[in-house]
């Protein structure tokens, strides 16, 4: 393993995110405590304790985060969920599993900061938050 020196230096995407120079974990949510999203290992934590989350959970909110501060349409939402082409998440499913979601990552579900609502669209990643 190499020197402490040899490590690479995560990249500030924003005053809340960042992200590791190999583009594996993303911290959603410094203010809060860390919120990483590893996404080679297909987990999220905060600390060290791990958040229980679902596939589709993950493929969204990683589909999400790397387009920070851009929203997304519902249907590139669907399509990202649904990896092997066959659409398995129905369009009105989406708003429960963003609901989901915000319970794990935001501190206040019902006011989010890290994942808006676009009206008439779909969703965006803020990494403001």
């Amino acid at each position: 393993m190499g020197e402490p020196d040899d490590l690479p230096m995560p990249t500030v995407v924003s005053g809340r995110s960042v992200i590791d120079a190999a583009n594996t974990c993303v911290v959603l949510d410094q203010v809060n405590g860390p919120l990483v999203l590893d996404i080679d290992g297909v987990v999220l934590r905060r600390g060290d304790d791990v958040v229980p989350i679902t596939v589709t959970e993950f493929l969204l909110l990683r589909e999400l985060i790397t387009h920070p501060e851009k929203a997304l349409k519902r249907v590139h939402l669907l399509r990202a969920a649904s990896p092997d082409g066959r659409q398995h998440l129905r369009a009105k499913n989406l708003p429960p599993h963003i609901r989901r979601i915000r319970t794990k990552i935001e501190a206040d579900p019902d006011n989010p900061v890290i994942i808006k609502t676009v009206r008439g669209l779909g969703y965006r990643f803020d990494p403001q938050g």
